[in-house]
Order: structure tokens, then C-alpha cells, then sequence
């Protein structure tokens, strides 16, 4: 059997023989020295390494030689050195290993190629995982392995009879653990992340080449995760989650998890990328302002817009929580509210919102805060103060109580006192309004005529000063804690006109069968005359009448009478709502 540079021989004795020696088939002289009859072995040394020898045992006896069958056997190369790093790539169940290459000349440096071994134990016992490559200048080999298992190597050169020189050992490692799955962003905050993933199966029961020695969890502003790392580990092999802490707002982060194995490499998968989100809030509205709303249930809410970080920057998607109480002890405080309104704004934009489900006739405290679109809050507001509208009146009939020249007095329905009933059932008082324009519906400006009782029994109020023969809107309004009115609209009415000058000189003209012809002087009415035929003295019963719009006419003929029959008559002038009425003498 050859080593590096000797080749040891063995053989049977012969019969007779007194003497043996070895030679060279090629250099016909003796190799060794002439060794005795009872040799059976021989070692052939300063051979060089890896170069094939061929020899042959001779027995000598009386001068009779017997020579054994040429054998040829090649002497082992020289082992190839170690070269660091050996394991040039860990992955997972990948070992990719590397030695220093032989040259490629002279022959006794060299060799025909490497046999590289992997083995579980240190000793290269049971069973060994190898890769052979019959290249000298080839100086690393890869070996398909079980995840996250420590391996030992060894290598060794090859001769041309494919015998392999002595080991070296190349030392040890662990191939990385198995890739983590479905990882991903399970939580994003203003300062930490958490990720989690598909936690691998425990060892024991399940092989440890089947889970890992802990997690990572890193974080970098770089998607090669150079600079600075946020890290979190756990050697908890059934643990799915982990949390980083430490980080800015606002700031985009990549992400990897990964198995550790029995040395702490880890086999990282990328979680991808993810922005933290805003810590900082939106600055306090300071402008909150209070004011009634279209009805006795409603407030409504103006405000100037806050920024997104502080008094800057928009907000896509945000929110104010509006929070409101009827009582001054109530106490105001942040994520306290009743009323939430998703929205977008930006700084200096104005804003209203309207409450409603209010009580009527009720002083409120309200307060509001925004919110940016990652739901960090802003401070409370400045607080507003306002009253709801009193609950309406309802209307009577008749409404009109009396219509003169120059006034009107309307009635309704009051509304209970309080106590005993509550506060929201009632008013502080009423005023009543009047308008020739219907408040600038038909027509812009015009004055209001008003009156005010702050007497909440009272169901009638009078306005004076009106204008004779004018058509006035009318509206009463309910009084809240702050005197605004919640009006009811009651329609319209005309006032009494001035009673004008009555006809002169009326008089009978003609009498027929069954009518009269009545004449007069005329005084240039302002909507003609009305001449009135009855039986009784006071017009009372059943009248016939004869009526123009002209203000110049002079003739009326009522007909429809019956015959030889006594009739009172007159004629009026007509003003307006108002007539002014001159006798007739009466006919038969």
C-alpha cells in the first residue's frame, strides 16, 4: 500500500528460497537490500508523491531466481492546506467549502483532483456526505445538507489511482436554519414596528434540522441593511412576533426576520417596507366658535382648520371629535366625545359642523380636537358656550285678534311655565315681528315692527305704528337663555285703511218695478262705491247691492226688488278695507 513518497510491499514465501529482494521493472536494479529467507514485507521509501512506481518481488536460491508479477501502484499526493475562510457559503442544508489547490506541476506537487467529506461528528464516523472533483485547480466544492445542523469537513487530494492523501481538517459550522414564511407587518406605530411570521416546529419532537436556535427581527433605513440596525431577538423557537422599538416617526424602515442556527447566523426572509407613522399632532383649535342651528335641537360649530404636525401640512383622512355637555362641572379630556367626523383639511380652512339631538332652550359647553390620518390627537379646543332654540309656538285660529289703522295684536298658544315643567319644554319669553317685505323675501330691507315679553304665560302680543292699508308679514319667536328667536310664521294681513270722504249730495234718480238708480256726487275714491238696498233701517237682513271700482262714477243701480216695497238706501265710498257710507232718501 503507497503512502506520500514510500510504497509498503508484502508477499508469500517461496519454496526454497534463501533470499529475497525487490526491484524496479524499469530500473532492473535491485530497490532493496537482499533481505532474508523469512521476509515477507518491504518498504519502499524516498519515492516522490504522487508519481505511479512499478515493482516486482525476486526469490532468490542456489543462484536460481523466481520473480513475482510486476505490480504498479502510485504513491499519494501531497494533503492540499487549509485556506480561511473554509466555508465560503452557509445556507440553508448548502455548505459551499474551500481548501488551498495544488499546482498544476511538477507532478509531486500535484494532484489528479480533491475528495471533500462532511460529517455530523468530529470523528467522521457513521455517515459522511462527500463531493469529489478531479480538477487540481479546482479549489471548492458545495454539498447539499439538512438545515440548521453542524457539519465538520475534511479534505484530501486524489492520485491517479484515485487514493486519497492524508485529511485536513477544515474545521466546522452550522448550515443556516429553513426560511421564515408569511412574514409580515403586523403593526406599524409612530416609534416601533411589530412583525410576526409562521413560528417553526420545537425540537424535540420534530428534528432540529427542521427549526431554528431564536428569531431576528432588523430594521434599517437601507434596503441593504448597512448603517445603523433596530433589532429584536427571541431565542423562543415557538414565538411568531417580535417588536422593535427606538425608531423615528415618519420614517420608512425595511424589514427581515430570520432563523438563527447553532452559531446565531440567521437565515433572513425580507418582510418589505413600511413607513412609521406621525407622532406629532395637530395644534389646538383655538377659534371655536358656538351658534344656533336650524332648529331647537341643533347647534352649529364653526372653526379654523389646524395642520397636520403642529400648525403645518395637510391631513388626507383625519378626523375631530366634537364633545359637548349641558353642566360646568363637566370635565372635558381628550378621546372623551360624542360626536366623531371623518375628514380631510388643511391648516386655515374653515370648518362647521352641526350637532343635533340637543334639548331645546339648553345652554351647552362644547370643546372639539383633530385627529391626523395615523389617529394621533391634538389638544381640546378653546370651549363655546351657546344656547339651543326655545321650542316653537303653535299657532291659533283666528291669529289675528284685531287688525286697526296703525296696529295688530296676534295670539298663540303659550308655552308652560317652568317649573314645574323643564327648562327645555318652555322659552324666556316671546317677541312678536312685522314686516311689509316678509322680511326680505319679496323684497330687500324694509323695516320690522317688533314686540317683546320675556313673560312666558303670556299668548298675546300687539305691534303699533303699522301703516294704514298695508299688507304686513307677521311671525312670533320663541326666546332662548341668550333672547334668540325661533320664529313660527303666521302669514299676512292687511291693516285698516283711513276712512275717506263720504259721497255728497246722494239721491234717488230713478225707481222702477224692481230697482233703484241712486246718484251722487263723486269724491274720486280710491276703490270705487258700494250703494246698499234693505228693508231695515240698520242693513241688517238680506242686502242687494250694486258696486263699481270707479272712483268717478255717479250712478249705482241695485236691482233685484220687489215690488211696492218700502227700502232704505245708501252709498259708500270705498278706502281701502274701509267704506264711508252717505244716506240715501228711502223709496217705495
Amino acid at each position: 500500500y503507497p503512502t506520500t513518497g514510500t510504497i509498503h510491499w508484502n508477499w508469500d514465501l517461496a519454496n526454497g528460497a534463501v533470499n529475497y529482494r525487490i526491484y524496479s521493472s524499469t530500473g532492473g536494479n535491485g530497490q532493496s537490500p537482499l533481505l532474508s529467507a523469512a521476509a515477507t514485507s518491504y518498504t519502499t521509501t524516498g519515492l516522490a508523491a504522487n508519481t505511479t512506481a512499478a515493482f516486482f518481488v525476486r526469490a532468490i536460491s542456489c543462484g536460481q531466481n523466481a520473480d513475482s508479477a510486476v505490480f504498479e501502484l502510485a504513491t499519494k499526493p501531497v494533503a492540499p492546506a487549509p485556506l480561511a475562510p473554509a466555508f465560503l457559503t452557509v445556507d440553508s442544508g448548502l455548505l459551499e467549502i474551500r481548501w488551498t489547490k495544488l499546482a498544476a506541476a511538477p507532478q509531486e506537487l500535484s494532484s489528479e483532483g480533491y475528495a471533500l467529506e462532511v460529517s455530523t461528528d468530529s470523528n467522521f464516523n457513521g455517515t459522511l456526505f462527500s463531493s469529489v472533483t478531479y480538477s487540481v485547480s479546482q479549489s471548492t466544492l458545495s454539498l447539499s445538507l439538512f438545515p440548521n445542523t453542524t457539519y465538520y469537513a475534511r479534505v484530501a487530494a486524489l492520485n491517479w489511482a484515485g487514493e486519497m492523501s492524508s485529511y485536513t481538517v477544515l474545521g466546522a459550522t452550522s448550515t443556516l436554519s429553513s426560511p421564515l414564511a408569511q412574514t409580515q407587518f403586523f403593526a406599524v406605530y409612530g416609534t416601533s414596528m411589530t412583525i410576526n411570521w409562521a413560528p417553526l416546529p420545537s425540537a424535540p419532537p420534530a428534528a432540529s434540522s427542521r427549526t431554528a436556535e431564536g428569531y431576528r427581527v432588523d430594521l434599517s433605513t437601507a434596503s441593504d441593511f448597512t448603517g445603523v440596525l433596530f433589532s429584536s431577538f427571541t431565542p423562543a423557537v415557538t414565538l411568531g412576533t417580535l417588536t422593535v422599538s427606538g425608531l423615528n416617526s415618519e420614517t420608512p424602515y425595511y424589514a427581515r426576520a430570520g432563523g438563527a442556527n447553532w452559531n446565531g447566523a440567521l437565515k433572513f426572509a425580507s418582510v418589505g417596507f413600511a413607513v412609521t407613522k406621525d407622532t406629532s399632532p395637530p395644534s389646538a383649535i383655538t377659534d371655536l366658535a358656538a351658534g344656533v342651528g336650524a332648529s331647537a335641537s341643533t347647534l352649529n360649530l364653526t372653526w379654523t382648520a389646524p395642520g397636520n404636525n403642529g400648525a403645518g401640512g395637510c391631513v388626507s383622512g383625519g378626523r375631530y371629535r366634537i364633545d359637548y355637555a349641558s353642566y360646568t362641572a363637566y370635565s372635558f379630556s381628550p378621546g372623551t366625545y360624542k360626536v366623531d367626523v371623518s375628514t380631510s383639511f388643511c391648516p386655515g380652512e374653515a370648518q362647521s359642523r352641526g350637532v343635533s339631538g340637543l334639548l331645546p332652550n339648553t345652554t351647552y359647553f362644547t370643546r372639539v380636537y383633530a385627529l391626523d390620518q395615523d389617529m394621533v390627537g391634538g389638544p381640546l379646543s378653546n370651549g363655546a358656550t351657546q344656547s339651543t332654540l326655545a321650542p316653537l309656538v303653535i299657532a291659533l285660529n283666528p291669529t289675528y285678534l284685531g287688525v286697526f289703522q296703525s296696529s295688530a295684536t296676534v295670539a298663540w298658544a303659550a308655552l308652560p311655565a317652568s317649573p314645574p315643567d323643564a327648562s327645555s319644554k318652555t322659552s324666556e319669553g316671546y317677541v312678536l315681528e312685522a314686516s311689509s317685505t316678509n322680511f326680505g323675501v319679496n323684497q330687500f330691507g324694509g323695516v320690522v315692527y317688533s314686540s317683546l315679553t320675556t313673560k312666558v304665560a303670556a299668548s298675546t302680543l300687539s305691534i303699533t305704528g303699522l301703516t294704514t292699508d298695508v299688507t304686513y308679514y307677521f311671525r312670533v319667536g320663541t326666546l332662548n337663555w341668550d333672547s334668540q328667536p325661533n320664529y313660527l310664521t303666521l302669514g299676512s294681513t292687511l291693516t285698516v285703511t283711513t276712512p275717506g270722504e263720504a259721497p255728497a249730495d246722494a239721491q234717488i234718480f230713478r225707481v222702477y218695478a224692481g230697482s233703484i238708480t241712486v246718484s251722487w256726487l263723486a269724491v274720486n275714491s280710491d276703490n270705487g262705491y258700494l250703494v246698499q238696498a234693505s228693508t231695515a233701517s240698520d242693513f241688517t237682513g238680506t242686502l242687494f247691492s250694486s258696486k263699481t271700482p270707479n272712483g268717478v262714477n255717479s250712478f249705482l243701480t241695485p236691482s233685484g226688488l220687489d215690488t211696492n216695497t218700502t227700502y232704505f238706501l245708501r252709498v259708500g265710498s270705498l278706502w281701502g278695507t274701509t267704506t264711508s257710507y252717505a244716506a240715501v232718501s228711502l223709496s217705495t
